[in-house]
């Protein structure tokens, strides 16, 4: 009885270090639209020590179990990911489309508009700015690699985007890197791209708990 009880004292301890300790986050993609995407994921926890990933190339689906940056479990999952596929296409349900019948109101003036749009930017902008500030403190990007060669199929569209580029490379911190060319000629997209990022878990759960008060106002006090 009493291993019983350090077993799951032990596997208790466990859980709540996964849930507290940063989790580890890494996204590769190399090819493109000649040759194919190939994408690897994987998810790290207890600060990089253990974790799960998944490997995509051609329709082909493999899983992983890692150890720090040894693989120990390498398999192929492409028959289970396809049978789950074909089960929930036989479960879709159409739904019909409704009519929605819309009353037609007059246009206040543009002044008018113009005046409330902007009442409404201000009302969100300090949402936006917190969610920006609570985003930026559980979220760390840790370095963002990218090789591309673009092309939109529309060389305005293109030169539109390669000006956009330029200046994220001038505002970009030390960690992320676009390297980037342009084909005005066609449309596609080549090349590597590699991210790793921190989860901090403390912070997510820090943001929560400060939250947590006004949620349970809104959803539950008020409904």
């Amino acid at each position: 009885m009493g291993i019983i009880i350090y077993c799951l004292l032990a596997l208790t301890g466990l859980a709540v270090l996964s849930v507290l300790l940063p989790v580890k986050i890494y996204l590769k993609s190399a090819g493109g639209t000649d040759s194919g995407f190939e994408v690897t994921g994987r998810v790290m926890i207890y600060s990089g020590l253990v974790g799960g990933g998944m490997y995509y190339f051609e329709k082909a689906y493999r899983a992983n179990i890692f150890l720090h940056t040894w693989k120990i479990v390498d398999a192929d999952i492409t028959s289970i990911v396809s049978y789950f596929r074909s089960k929930s296409k036989k479960r879709a349900i159409e739904i019909p489309e409704k009519i929605k019948i819309e009353k037609e109101e007059e246009k206040k003036p543009l002044f008018e508009r113009m005046k409330s749009g902007y009442s409404k930017i201000e009302t969100y902008r300090g949402y936006f700015e917190e969610g920006y500030r609570d985003f930026c403190e559980i979220v760390r990007f840790d370095y963002f690699n990218a090789d591309i060669t673009m092309g939109l199929g529309n060389p305005a569209i293109t030169g539109i985007t390669s000006g956009i580029i330029f200046a994220l490379n001038g505002v970009l911190p030390k960690s992320c890197e676009i390297i980037h060319s342009f084909d005005f000629t066609r449309r596609v997209i080549q090349g590597d791209v590699s991210i790793k990022l921190t989860f901090i878990s403390l912070k997510f759960w820090k943001n929560v708990l400060r939250h947590l008060p006004d949620i349970i106002r809104k959803y539950v006090i008020h409904k």
